[in-house]
């Protein structure tokens, strides 16, 4: 397995969810280039800085990044174990990235180092959407070239989400990953439960994923129940803490849940026959039958629902 990946592809192509799934399979480092290089009020870090920054980083032994800048890019690509590169159509990264700004901008959430997107920035002559035009081409040849190089590094190019979703779900879990965080989702006395059907074994967990650098366990189970799910909720309390497949896991039941569940993200893009994923209500004497992992919680989670 590659210790070193660099995702790299066309402005709106889902470059850092990728790499922040690669990282979660994989439990390599992630880093999130966009945070490192603006400070507030969309002021850029200085070129110099980023540099130094970013030499550092490749100079490392284990990472992710989400994406590498022309201006830096010599310092990280001779580092890189593997590229993934997302070459996918023009229509599919615009339509992504028109998307994910028009939410940005409704929800205002904070990026690329504590900023907030607007509606004035959007149609700006300098916006996101019109560097997306300048630069499809440039960073599609780029790819390109790097894959049929035969004395380059390993390339792998996805035209397709449900690919790279695959390749990625295909990754071996490694031993050093992050703690995780589980998200309870209660209604009476039925759980939210995720089942899966991975390599012909049949089983079922609780949505959650990796904590990220930086993030808590609080803010990670929120987050991992909205991308599996769509439901939106926040931490009444934490119920337990142990281990999960050698990884600390902490488990907090949730509340003020809103929506109704249905499977997304890269979940849903992974869905497939020979790797299933199913959002199903369980009772308590749903969770043996369901094969539910890790096993005390067929023990445990009776008890929170009144069994």
């Amino acid at each position: 397995m590659p210790r070193r990946i660099l995702v790299y592809g066309v402005t709106g192509s889902g470059k850092s969810t990728a790499a922040g799934r690669i990282a979660e399979r994989t439990g390599l480092p992630l880093t999130l280039v966009d945070d490192l290089t603006w400070l507030p009020g969309w002021v850029a870090v200085d070129p110099g800085v980023q540099r130094e920054t970013f030499t550092a980083i490749a100079a490392g032994d284990r990472w992710v990044l989400d994406t590498a800048y022309g201006s830096w890019l010599d310092a990280v690509l001779p580092r890189a174990e593997l590229v993934v590169g997302l070459d996918y159509p023009r229509w599919l990264s615009l339509s992504r990235l028109v998307r994910r700004s028009l939410v940005r901008v409704v929800d205002r959430r904070l990026v690329c180092g504590g900023n907030v997107e607007t509606l004035r920035q959007l149609v700006r002559r300098d916006s996101i959407v019109v560097w997306h035009f300048g630069s499809f081409r440039r960073k599609r040849e780029r790819m390109r070239a790097w894959a049929a190089d035969p004395g380059g590094r390993e390339v792998i190019l996805f035209t397709r989400p449900r690919d790279l979703a695959r390749w990625i779900a295909g990754l071996e879990p490694q031993p050093d990953q992050g703690p995780r965080a589980v998200a309870v989702v209660r209604r009476g006395a039925e759980v939210l439960v995720i089942k899966r059907h991975h390599r012909g074994r049949d089983y079922a967990v609780l949505p959650g994923g990796s904590v990220k650098p930086g993030e808590s366990f609080e803010s990670a189970a929120v987050r991992e129940l909205w991308e599996e799910s769509t439901l939106r909720a926040r931490v009444e309390r934490q119920l337990y803490a142990g281990t999960h497949d050698g990884r600390e896991a902490r488990y907090f039941l949730m509340t003020d849940v809103e929506g109704a569940p249905e499977l997304s993200g890269p979940e849903l893009e992974a869905d497939a026959p020979d790797n299933g994923f199913e959002l199903v209500w369980a009772t308590a004497g749903d969770l043996e039958g369901l094969g539910l992992q890790p096993e005390h919680l067929r023990q445990d989670l009776p008890k929170l629902l009144g069994c």
